[in-house]
């Protein structure tokens, strides 16, 4: 694409090399210090899904605590960048906040690596998660200088998306080709000394009627393959008086947060880079 920028397996980068890390710094998301109730549920990436989720024994996915939270609880994230975040549909009312005044990132993709220069371009094994999409994209939506604007894939070297295209033969810098048939990715730009990401994940998190009253606090959620075939986004819900405050939706490839419910409160947050629109909403 052009621009582009359930309850599953968890990575988490963090590291000192500003090349290597997402980029923290133009994706920010808004600095947040709301209270953190006693019994809430801690997640941090020195964390262990086999500990018991307080503040000294933190678990290390999201999706870990999600899991164990019942109604009402609050569920506070230690900064980090957490890859691959799904968290699936929830169906009790609960609170998902960073901790204060730390930034934390949810993303729909994970690192590529084991690169090979190949003549002009640079290749690697990568299974295509996104391939058995059914796209079913209109032309009519399509601006002719962008083609491939539909399709779902996204690749990103050093926090710079690059752009689709649909042969090896078209791959120079700045373009990436998903060969989903021969399970290689090919890149134009070098990675060298750079941290690659590819978008893996459709959608991050969904809410069903039955968490009415949910908050989403101070998380940003970026590089999701959303797409124009799925009618979601990357972020969903259906669940009457969300809150959604100081988030960010950044590099997400279709849609980034939809709801489909009444009294749904949106309040200063990031929406920025998503391929087709950063809000929607069907009610």
């Amino acid at each position: 694409m052009n621009s582009k920028l359930a309850a599953a397996l968890l990575l988490v980068l963090i590291v000192e090399n500003p090349v290597l890390a997402f980029d923290t710094t133009q994706f920010k998301v808004p600095d947040s210090n709301f209270p953190i109730p006693s019994g809430a549920i801690f997640v941090a990436p020195n964390g262990n899904d086999a500990n018991a989720g307080t503040q000294a024994a933190p678990l290390l996915t999201p999706a870990a605590a999600v899991k164990k939270a019942v109604n009402g609880s609050t569920i506070v994230v230690r900064a980090g960048v957490y890859y691959e975040v799904n968290l699936g549909t929830v169906s009790k009312k609960i609170t998902l906040q960073a901790y204060p005044h730390e930034q934390v990132h949810f993303l729909g993709s994970k690192p590529a690596t084991g690169w090979t220069k190949e003549q002009t371009y640079w290749r690697t094994a990568w299974t295509n998660p996104l391939a058995s999409l059914n796209i079913n994209c209109p032309k009519e939506v399509i601006n002719p200088a962008y083609p491939n604007a539909c399709l779902p894939e996204q690749v990103f070297v050093a926090g710079a998306p690059l752009a689709q295209v649909t042969t090896k033969a078209e791959v120079v810098a700045g373009k990436f080709f998903m060969d989903s048939a021969n399970k290689v990715l090919y890149i134009g730009t070098d990675p060298t000394s750079k941290l690659v990401e590819v978008g893996t994940l459709t959608r991050g998190l969904q809410f069903y009627p039955a968490a009415a009253g949910s908050r989403v606090l101070g998380i940003g959620f970026a590089q999701y393959s959303s797409y124009w075939g799925d009618v979601l986004a990357a972020v969903n819900s259906y669940a009457d008086n969300l809150t959604i405050d100081m988030c960010s939706f950044v590099q997400n490839a279709a849609q980034a947060l939809k709801f489909f419910a009444k009294n749904t409160i949106v309040r200063s947050s990031v929406f920025s880079y998503n391929g087709q629109n950063g809000l929607g909403c069907n009610k």
